[in-house]
Formats: C-alpha cells, structure tokens, sequence
C-alpha cells in the first residue's frame, strides 16, 4: 500500500510517529490497523523491521525513561541509544505509551525547495515486544513524505527534557527571552544565532508537590509568628 503525507519542516528538523501513518489519520486516538489475533490495542509502530530490545538490561532502558518519558534504540539492531543520536536522525524514540516508535528527519537549507522521502511504517502483532516469542510478525506500508517549507532559512534550536508535563520553559538572552512548553517531557524552542542563553522552567500547578512536613511546620510557625 502507498500513501501520501505532508509533514511541516521547522529549523530544518521535523519528528513523527510511525502510528501517525495509521489508516484514518487520528494519530494517538484511535487505531484502524487490525490483525486477526491480536487486539488493536495490543499492535505496535515503528519505521523500520526491528522493535527496542527492552528485554535487553531493562535497568538501563527503565532510567533512561525515567529521565525523559521515553527511550532511544538503534533502528537496525534494537540497541538502546541516546537522545543525541535521536536529533541527528540515526536513533529512534520509542513511547510506551501509545505502542510507537519515531523518528527525526533533517532537511539543509534550499531555497524554494521540498523535500520528499519514501518511509516504510511497519505494524506488529501482540507479540513484538516479547523476547521468548519473538516471531517477526509485522505487516508494512510505503509512505510517500512531502516535508513542506524546507525553503524557510532555519533558526538554531535550544532543546531539551525535563522531567515535566505542559511545563514553561524560558531561553534568556541580554536583549529578550522565547518560551514554549514540554510534550512529552522534551522542548524546543527556536532562538536567534549567536547569542548565549540561559533555560528556566516554570510550572504554576501542583504546588504542594515536593512541600514536606517540615515546610508545613516552618510555614505555620512564621504565620503565627
């Protein structure tokens, strides 16, 4: 099967899930894909034949997830990898989540020119994950990818992840600041070259999260004070 799917290119660098390609186009919503022994929610997306050996030290990959709400893995080989590898498009993410790998991909700056690549999206049954019953059984599809706006001269990125949902994130300079917000625990925001700049975040929610007993008692006696 082909399709055809267009994906904005921003700063050069664009990231998508393989679920995303699922007939019906509701990404994490919903699922159309189906196979006659496994449920729906049981199936599983990545971009190419291999899934992250997780059974492989699963101290490893439990940390790393416990760090960014995801995991990075060699998309030839299933090896845990690192985020770095991941923004320079020869590592894929996984998200437990929603059963889906993604993965980056780049485009240098021409002018008035798109981008356009043929990607494989592959489907597995209930069994991808399981290292004693590992049975390659996966079905694909080839997707046709216009990645629009290649022509717009990028800006430099300042990324990273916290260990926070919907969370503030501030890139200071002399002259100003950009701000944006964590999905998935990871943000980006775009920044003008050349200048240094210091990241802060800020979350006005949950505010006795972290508050101890001992703060409770400190507070008290300053209000009676």
């Amino acid at each position: 099967m082909v399709d055809i799917a267009t994906a904005v290119m921003e700063n050069g660098m664009v990231e998508l899930k393989a679920r995303w390609f699922d007939k019906g186009g509701c990404g994490d919503g919903c699922i159309s894909s189906f196979d006659n022994c496994s449920d729906d929610t049981e199936l599983y997306f990545t971009f190419t034949p291999m899934i992250p050996n997780l059974w492989v030290e699963p101290t490893k990959w439990a940390n790393q997830f416990c760090t960014v709400r995801k995991n990075f893995f060699d998309p030839t080989t299933g090896a845990i990898s690192t985020e770095a590898k991941f923004l320079l498009g020869t590592a894929h993410a996984w998200y437990p989540q929603s059963r889906s790998s993604s993965g980056v991909w780049l485009c240098d700056y021409v002018a008035e020119s798109n981008y356009y690549k043929t990607v494989q999206i592959y489907v597995w049954d209930q069994f991808a994950l399981d290292a004693d019953c590992d049975d390659k059984n996966y079905d694909f599809a080839n997707v046709i990818v216009n990645f629009n706006h290649c022509g717009s001269d990028p800006k430099p990125l300042v990324a990273g992840n916290v260990p926070l949902e919907n969370m503030t994130m501030k890139a200071t300079y002399d002259e100003g600041f950009f701000t944006t917000m964590t999905k998935d625990g990871s943000y980006s925001v775009g920044v003008n070259a050349n200048e240094a700049y210091k990241v802060s975040g800020t979350k006005d929610t949950d505010f006795l999260n972290g508050v101890t007993t001992l703060d409770l008692v400190i507070i008290q006696k300053y209000l009676e004070a």
